[in-house]
């Protein structure tokens, strides 16, 4: 599995762990599974989450009525969610985090955001970088059944 990040989900996703650092953020993501290739082409952080140092909701209904929107707006299918962490666990999925994954064959994406205190580091299954006074890194999920296998994450030219 692999997943491609185009360029304006991958800002909406890093700016909107930052933004609000040191509580956790949420969002949508839109695009295309073409087999063993997910490409994000558009991410949508949701203001009205209830967000928290180490877990961030969203009310249901107000999902769903937003991804109906943004579904027909982009004329691409919803293929997962994101959100961030910004404690010790890392891009690594929280039992909680397990117990919210989306679906079976959706995606979902945790970027771990933190004071800079480091240069960026590089795993080979997860996109690393500093934006300003902060580092981030951002890993990739999908659930298949009840097991959950995380994979590769590219970030698409930024032109």
């Amino acid at each position: 599995m692999k997943l491609i990040i185009n360029k304006m989900p991958f800002i909406t996703m890093v700016t909107s762990a930052i933004e609000v650092y040191p509580k956790e953020c949420y969002g949508a993501l839109f695009g295309r599974r073409i087999g063993h290739t997910f490409t994000v082409e558009y991410a949508f952080a949701y203001q009205t989450a209830k967000r928290g140092k180490t877990v961030v909701d969203m009310d249901d209904n107000i999902e769903k009525c937003i991804g109906e929107v943004l579904q027909k707006f982009t004329r691409f299918r919803k293929i997962g969610d994101f959100h961030s962490h910004t404690t010790r666990i890392g891009t690594r999925l929280s039992s909680v985090d397990k117990k919210d994954f989306s679906s079976n064959d959706d995606i979902g994406i945790v970027v771990h955001v933190t004071k800079r205190k480091r240069k960026a580091r590089h795993h080979r299954k997860a996109l690393s970088g500093v934006a300003g006074d902060f580092a981030f890194d951002i890993a990739a999920y999908i659930r298949h059944n009840s097991e959950f296998q995380r994979f590769k994450v590219e970030l698409d030219k930024l032109r």
